[in-house]
Order: C-alpha cells, then structure tokens, then sequence
C-alpha cells in the first residue's frame, strides 16, 4: 500500500463521477413496456436456468427438446396462470398520466413420450407472450392508441433421438 496514490479517490470529481457512473449503470429506472419474463415451468425457474441440463419433465420442450430422449416414459405438465401487468403512459405534451391494467388468463400443456430407450416424442402449446391494452376513449395519446392486443400461441412438436450415452439431438420446430 505505500506506492498506492492517496488521492486518486479524492475530490468532487471523482466523487461526481462515481455517483454518475452508479446512477448510468443501475437498472432500477428501466421498465418493462408490457412484457414479463416468461418462465413454463416454476421448478425450472427456481433453479435459474440449470434446467436446461436436466430435461427430466415435459417442460424440456421448451428448454432443451433433445434432453427429453434421455427421459423415461408418458410424461404431462399443465399450467393455468395469469399474467396482468400495469402500464403507465404519457403524451410529451401533456403531463398527465393514463394506465391500462389489464389481465388474460393463459395455460400451456406439454406432453412427452420415449420410445424405444433412444427416441422421443414430444410436443408443448404454450403462450409465452401475452400483452393487451385498453386505454380512456380521452388519453392524450388517443391519436396514437386505444387499444392494442398481442397474444402468441406456440406449437412445438420435436423428436428427441439418443446418439450415445451423452449425446442427443433433436429434429422438430425451434
């Protein structure tokens, strides 16, 4: 520590540049327009994302679909959930805020079959990404939008096929 400048962290200038530099680089202001992350399975993402080395349930689908050729037997997961989300909007103009809050309830079904020890079948139906607005016939943004409305249904069919002991590929849709 004796070479070390004692007075690199000294100054306004430094102290304003550090305040700067935390306040660019915090994501507490950021929003997020509508979407939620959208996770399948709740299992999968309490394990943040290591799920994706497993494949040991239906959801595998939608997170690793060659995994699934390792997996054994009929497997079925279902989901029910409720995805709502409250945005707020303005005009540059007009200083006054609208909100819309709207909710749609969705659900997904995977269902997985191994055949053989080597292959299998597998397909999900789920909506990742679920988004309507409704705003006040009178917003200051009316010129702009009322009502917008985005739903998303995918439909995944995949065959899983086992090359080796630790090797699997699948063939299907992305």
């Amino acid at each position: 520590m004796g070479n070390f400048p004692r007075r690199l962290f000294t100054g306004k200038k430094t102290v304003i540049l550090l305040v700067l530099l935390i306040l660019v680089s915090s994501s507490g202001f950021l929003k997020d327009s509508g979407f939620m992350p959208f996770e399948i399975s709740a299992r999968a993402a309490a394990i943040g994302g290591a799920f994706i080395a497993l494949a040991d349930d239906a959801t595998a689908v939608f997170y690793n679909p060659a995994g699934l050729a390792f997996s054994t037997g009929i497997m079925l997961r279902t989901n029910i959930y409720y995805p709502k989300t409250t945005l707020t909007a303005g005009y540059p103009t007009f200083p006054a805020l609208s909100q819309s809050s709207l909710g749609k309830l969705s659900a997904s079904l995977f269902v997985s079959a191994n055949i053989k020890d080597r292959i299998a079948f597998c397909i999900g139906i789920f909506t990742p990404n679920t988004m309507e607005t409704q705003w006040p016939e009178n917003w200051t943004g009316r010129t702009l939008s009322i009502h917008s409305k985005l739903n998303t249904l995918y439909i995944r069919p995949v065959v899983s096929l086992k090359i080796s002991k630790f090797l699997s590929i699948r063939i299907g849709s992305v």
